[in-house]
């Protein structure tokens, strides 16, 4: 009898969660000297579409100090 691998079954679940879900990007900013970082609603299907968004942010909100792309969790 096969022992069950608990290590090797979660990783099978993530993967198997990953394609069903592919991960979503976020992006988020730093607008003050507190180190927060803030974000909205906006979700991106790809890290370099919300790299784009994010530059393009910085450029036009000059508030900006650092910005972030950040991949959300599948819920």
């Amino acid at each position: 009898m096969a022992s069950f691998d608990a290590k090797q079954h979660a990783q099978e679940h993530a993967a198997a969660k990953r394609q069903a879900f592919p991960p979503r990007f976020k992006i988020e900013v730093q607008a003050d000297a507190s180190g927060t970082w803030a974000g909205n609603a906006l979700r991106f299907d790809t890290r370099a579409e919300a790299e784009d968004w994010a530059r393009n942010l910085a450029s036009r909100w000059t508030a900006v100090r650092e910005w972030r792309v950040v991949e959300e969790d599948a819920a």
